[in-house]
């Protein structure tokens, strides 16, 4: 269960960022402080670079950083960061142009070795608590430094090109590296950002090394009139981007820079702990490199040493990271897509190395995007895997491809493994994203090959019910593909293979996929025989629309394409969407289009499955108490309280126009809401002031009953939504059955109070909503005990077991609405007539 952080929990605890476990605070409001929570040196390594002096810093800095590409011996490296008790460490990657640009698919094949030493020869992985990507990109590329300004793509640019160039290649290794470490913020040091520095928008923390250099050792007014002018304007302008800083101060001198004085040292101190944004300080440098003429604050004669590593202390008695919990992600491989579709391969949970785990699978995009395929077990045997990892149990498995990607149309599959007791934990299996291109199946299948990828997958039979997932009648997402994004024009088609005879409506999105950043919507009135002949259909499919000026700035744009399916209001996002583009200005310049003030509707009722079904099974109850009237307005813990009925709301505006919502278990009118969205995710929540929670608003109709104002939606960044506690406890008005919201936004009745307790749940969380409310929310019928393979429908409280994979598509059923459950809720139930 993710922790939620209220505005009144910031301003007790001020500055403390969940930056570790995938939570990074961006956008939210920071108070001042006095304090630094991240505190550290470079270079604290030898000629061995395994952070040689890493146990004379214990006690002086938390968090330590070190150089994977000058990394030797890991478990060396690993045994001095556990002797030193350091709980997080900095991990930083290189870059170059075969890197930045991906040449020969070099940014692959280096992130995985990157990852295959990290995960498997030492325990490192659980303590990177930050990922650095080089440093200083565009001021090496200014001065024209070798790796920098003389890539090949550059010959002949201008500077504004490069630099352009320089924040896309950025964006798109950075994306590859949360894709291999998901869940870790990415840092990059500037020695200033803005104007000519524009951070990459998928940048999690902006690192910022302002260039004073002292003339002497004083601290006299001319000394800090030169420290102000080095940092206040590049402070100002990092602070613009509403994203966390790392300060960086010099520490060391190479003949150009001077070793700072004590109360110099004071100086940034002051200045990191003074500025609500910055959330850690590091000095640049320990130790020496002397092939570089560059001598650290460690050996230098007359440095102030000694003073820094008493202000480490004091820094540190008030610190408070955020620690990576120890838990290890599962691991593994997706081997090929062998015999008639089916994609092979291996993995297993590091903390648990017998266990079985589950396998997710997305097309044509990442969990949050992609389209869920289904899922598989590693329930068949891998002696390879288990010789080569010394470890025991069934680790192997496989997974049909289901019929609606058998289109002739390449895709590509994503492989997540799920790790069984921390979410976070999940992973892209390596190997993953795989592309595929294949056929309707043949009648006879054909036998499953063994790849000779990595160790050779065994062909898993589909056991009870690890089936694969194609449902016989259900509704297919509409999909198609953005065919070009340029100066000139946006094209591309899109179909819905439920209707393909009809032509829908696409969205055209600029740079995320909130309401206000759509450029163009209408719907596919192109007639596109290429379409049409290879798919096997009629009618107009394609869309074309001259690039509008507001996307001519000299900027980097990210083109989204969407398209909406009638049937179920849900928006997909096309193939090869999204694509980047940048343009000059033009000399005439044109209004940006005003946001239609009524919503486009990109609804999605039931949301976007997660890559974890919720290993651990949050609340999943439904009591159905005795109705025992308390005055109390917090229910007490008997089994379904009932508060204190109310004839009518209690306004507490004279707005008649704001909506009804909780306030200590009754409703009444808050006109001071808020209105949360994330990127990437079409859903809206609303959070009111009188708790701590936000609530998943089920649909337009609910939005627009009760009463909220589209302007009022705030689009927060993917990677802060851990910041917030979602709503799972709901009940009606004067009703006391409670509602469990699963993960997926299906509601479920819990019956009983052992239920209720069970999972943990408390009474203050249960939130009253309206009749209308609930009734809009889908039930969940269809649970399953995680790593128990047997799956069951639920009416009231019988339980229907489901006898096999063909029966359960035989009776239409929807393999992603299947929610998990714990063992005293499914003994609950009593035993009906099964499904065959």
């Amino acid at each position: 269960m993710s922790q939620y952080i209220t505005e009144e929990k910031i301003n007790k605890i001020v500055k403390k960022i969940y930056l570790l476990i995938g939570v990074i605070l961006v956008g939210i409001p920071i108070l001042v402080s006095a304090r630094i929570d991240y505190h550290g040196f470079y270079f604290v390594e030898d000629d061995a670079y395994n952070i040689h002096y890493a146990s004379e810093l214990s006690g002086y800095n938390n968090v330590l950083k070190f150089s994977i590409d000058k990394v030797r011996d890991f478990q060396g490296l690993s045994n001095r960061i556990n002797q030193g008790n350091y709980s997080i460490v900095a991990m930083d990657l290189g870059f170059s142009e075969a890197l930045g640009t991906n040449k020969n698919n070099a940014r692959e094949t280096y992130l995985k070795e990157v990852k295959g030493k990290i995960s498997l020869n030492s325990d490192l992985l659980k303590k990177i608590g930050f990922i650095h990507i080089s440093e200083e990109e565009y001021t090496l590329l200014e001065q024209g430094r070798p790796g920098y300004g003389d890539w090949s793509i550059f010959a002949g640019q201008s500077m504004d090109y490069k630099k352009a160039r320089m924040k896309q290649a950025l964006e798109e290794y950075i994306t590859d590296v949360k894709r291999f470490f998901p869940g870790i913020p990415v840092v990059i040091v500037e020695n200033y950002w803005g104007n000519t520095h524009i951070p990459p928008n998928n940048l999690d923390i902006l690192g910022v090394d302002p260039y004073f250099i002292p003339t002497s050792s004083q601290c006299d007014a001319t000394q800090l009139a030169r420290f102000n002018s080095a940092t206040t304007n590049v402070m100002n302008l990092a602070k613009q981007y509403g994203k966390p800083i790392y300060l960086v101060g010099p520490l060391f001198n190479d003949g150009n820079y001077k070793m700072l004085s004590a109360c110099q040292v004071d100086w940034y101190i002051n200045l990191a702990k003074n500025t609500p944004e910055v959330i850690g300080l590091d000095w640049f440098l320990y130790s020496d490199v002397p092939s570089a003429n560059v001598y650290g604050v460690r050996n230098y004669s007359n440095g102030p040493v000694s003073y820094v590593k008493q202000k480490s202390r004091e820094i540190l008695t008030t610190a408070n990271p955020t620690v990576r919990n120890n838990n290890l992600p599962a691991y593994g491989f997706l081997d090929g897509i062998v015999g008639d579709g089916v994609a092979a391969g291996w993995a297993f949970d590091r903390d648990y190395p017998s266990n079985g785990i589950d396998i997710h699978f997305y097309i044509d995009g990442p969990a949050g995007s992609g389209t869920f395929a289904g899922y598989a077990n590693t329930n068949g045997p891998r002696s390879d895997v288990n010789a080569a990892y010394g470890i025991n149990g069934n680790h192997g498995f496989g997974f049909s491809i289901p019929a609606q990607f058998r289109d002739k149309i390449t895709h590509t599959i994503y492989a997540y493994s799920i790790d069984i007791n921390d979410l976070a934990g999940n992973s892209l299996l390596i190997g993953a994203p795989m592309s595929f291109n294949l056929s309707a199946p043949t009648p006879t299948p054909t036998p499953t090959p063994t790849p000779s990828i990595t160790p050779i997958p065994t062909p898993i039979p589909s056991l009870t019910p690890t089936p694969t997932p194609t449902p016989i009648s259900v509704n297919y997402p509409p999909t198609g593909r953005l065919d070009t994004a340029d100066c000139n024009t946006i094209n591309g088609w899109a179909y819905d293979s439920n209707e393909p005879g009809k032509s829908i409506t696409v969205f055209i999105y600029d740079n995320d996929t909130t309401l206000s950043n759509v450029i163009w919507s209408g719907v596919t009135g192109n007639l596109r025989t290429d379409v049409n002949a290879t798919l096997s259909i009629n009618g107009n499919h394609g869309f074309t629309i001259t690039t509008p000026s507001s996307v001519k700035d000299n900027n980097t744009h990210w083109i989204y394409i969407y398209a909406f399916d009638t049937s179920t209001g849900a928006t997909a996002n096309l193939n090869n969407s999204p694509r980047s583009l940048s343009c000059t200005s033009t000399p005439i310049l044109t209004p940006t289009p005003t946001p239609s003030i009524t919503p486009i509707p990109t609804w999605t009722p039931t949301p976007t499955p997660t890559p974890t079904p919720s290993i651990t099974p949050i609340p999943t109850w439904t009591p159905t108490p005795t109705p025992t009237p308390t005055p109390s307005i917090t229910p007490i813990p008997t089994w379904t309280p009932t508060p204190t009925p109310i004839s009518s709301p209690i306004p507490i505006s004279s707005s008649s126009s704001c909506p009804l919502l909780d306030v200590n278990g009754k409703l009444e009118r808050q006109c001071d809401y808020t209105l949360v969205r994330f990127q990437n995710d079409s859903r809206i929540f609303i959070k009111s002031p009188a708790d701590d929670q936000i609530k998943w608003i089920p649909s337009i109709e609910v939005f627009n009953n009760l009463n909220l104002d589209w302007n009022k939606v705030q689009v927060k960044p993917t990677n802060t939504v851990n910041l917030y506690t979602r709503t799972k406890l709901i009940r009606v008005l004067n009703d006391t059955k409670v509602y469990y919201i699963t993960e997926s936004g299906m509601k479920r009745w819990i019956s009983t109070e052992q239920i209720f307790v069970s999972y943990g749940n408390k009474w203050e969380n249960i939130v009253t909503v309206q009749l209308f409310e609930l009734t809009a929310i889908p039930d969940n019928t269809l649970i399953k005990v995680p790593n128990d393979p047997n799956v069951y429908q639920i009416q009231d409280t019988t339980k229907h077991w489901i006898t096999s994979a063909d029966a359960f598509n035989r009776n239409h059923f929807d393999w992603t609405k299947i929610a998990p459950v714990n063992q005293t809720e499914l003994n609950s139930y009593t035993m009906g007539d099964t499904i065959n």
